[in-house]
């Protein structure tokens, strides 16, 4: 979305890292970091071995996720006995895997925790649907998102690097997966109504106002304020003159999910700001893929390209 830079803008109103309530963080996309060698077997990243089909790294602000995907790979047997429904289309499966480096605190390395177990979940189900999946019959594509740093917006910042390590696996799919966060700046989640009860328990009617929605959360904010994460499915999109990516079909919300608490008349307008957010971002997105594509066409295939900020 465009930032009025004509008008002032009190200080007092800027957000801790200096952002104004619809700004989003800086953002930067590269398709093919990770390239497999054939000549050695092993990949660009020593940590990552194996072979890749595509790979995405993303950034932002200060979360940042690689991503790559295998396959498809055609499997000689799927699970015994499974519905012949089921063997006519792939299967896509997702894993998050957060560094223990990633955040403030050094966390032990260890097995998958509730919330990245949720977050695999959740990839899988809002990417699926957009994925054409009959294509590749008995068939698996797995994603894996490496979260290196994490500073707020982990979920968005997987469901854009898992689109774009897609991409660039030549999956086909229907449009762009594109998530957001945003947060409101009416209170903290514990104090009106949750959403969906429409009643308010301990938050006074005069107090619950639903402006003052906040755009791409950093952690501090997402500790302290009511949240969500919304992912727009954009379909055969054009960029618009502002830079933001307009579907020319029906846009369709895949995900929509809250950690928090809020009162429910805070969630429209929480939800039109993520949306403006993902628009934003997708027209990001679509820079980095028709530059990784430039990359391509001319010659250069290595790695990197693609990188928008």
């Amino acid at each position: 979305m465009p930032l009025d830079t004509t008008s002032s803008y009190p200080l007092a109103l800027l957000r801790p890292d200096g952002r104004r309530w619809n700004e989003l963080r800086r953002f930067q996309a590269q398709l093919s970091p990770i390239r497999s060698s054939s000549t050695s077997g092993t990949t660009m990243a020593g940590s990552i071995s194996g072979s890749v089909d595509g790979s995405s790294y993303l950034e932002m602000g200060n979360t940042k996720v690689l991503c790559t995907v295998v396959g498809p790979v055609e499997e000689a047997q799927r699970v015994a006995g499974g519905a012949e429904s089921d063997r006519n289309k792939a299967v896509l499966s997702a894993e998050v895997n957060v560094a223990g480096f990633s955040g403030v605190e050094r966390r032990r390395q260890g097995g998958r925790d509730k919330r990245t177990t949720e977050m695999s979940h959740t990839l899988v189900q809002s990417l699926s649907p957009n994925v054409l999946l009959h294509l590749y019959p008995r068939s698996t594509i797995t994603l894996t998102c490496h979260v290196l740093s994490q500073d707020g917006g982990m979920l968005a910042a997987c469901l854009n690097a898992a689109t774009l390590a897609l991409v660039d696996a030549g999956v086909p799919m229907r449009g762009y997966i594109v998530g957001c966060s945003a947060g409101s700046m009416g209170g903290k989640g514990g104090g009106g109504g949750t959403v969906g009860d429409g009643s308010s328990k301990n938050e006074p009617e005069e107090e619950q106002d639903p402006s003052d929605p906040l755009l791409d959360l950093n952690s501090l904010e997402e500790t302290e304020l009511p949240s969500l994460t919304i992912g727009l499915q954009l379909s055969g999109g054009t960029t618009t003159s502002s830079g933001d990516l307009e579907s020319t079909e029906k846009e369709k919300v895949t995900t929509l999910i809250s950690e928090t608490r809020f009162h429910v008349a805070r969630l429209e307008g929480m939800m039109a700001v993520a949306v403006d957010g993902c628009r934003s971002l997708g027209g990001l997105m679509d820079e980095a893929v028709r530059r990784r594509g430039e990359v391509v066409l001319g010659g250069g295939g290595g790695g990197g390209g693609g990188g928008v900020s």
